[in-house]
């Protein structure tokens, strides 16, 4: 049965009063449920990265380094209620203060970051 024709088979019973609702929900039943899991499985997904990222970004403290989202390597100098303030050259005691929204990751001990 192609589609044409179970659409035709759909119409041909909705004119004869043969309760089309009920034979639309069968139809389009499946499909409505496999969108409302596949949603429900990514909004979770992403509220999982919302909370990672909230603990990283709490977690941060002076002295550890970060990159921002422009790809700035800095030390944190200081946290704010609001932001932090980064020192992006240590010779030239260059600062910048940057919102929270702005820190992309924060670096390990291992990592290439800003010079010591």
């Amino acid at each position: 049965m192609t589609d044409s024709t179970a659409w035709t088979a759909v119409v041909a019973q909705q004119g004869a009063g043969g309760g089309g609702i009920e034979v639309l929900l069968v139809q389009f039943g499946p499909i409505i449920l496999i969108l409302v899991v596949f949603f429900y499985l990514m909004h979770r997904s992403q509220k999982k990265r919302d909370r990672e990222r909230e603990q990283m970004l709490d977690a941060i403290k002076p002295k550890d380094r970060v990159v921002t989202i422009g790809g700035i390597h800095a030390r944190v100098v200081s946290v704010r209620d609001d932001g932090f303030v980064l020192r992006v050259d240590d010779d030239k005691d260059v600062k910048i203060t940057v919102g929270k929204h702005a820190i992309t990751r924060k670096l390990g001990e291992g990592e290439q970051g800003a010079p010591e």
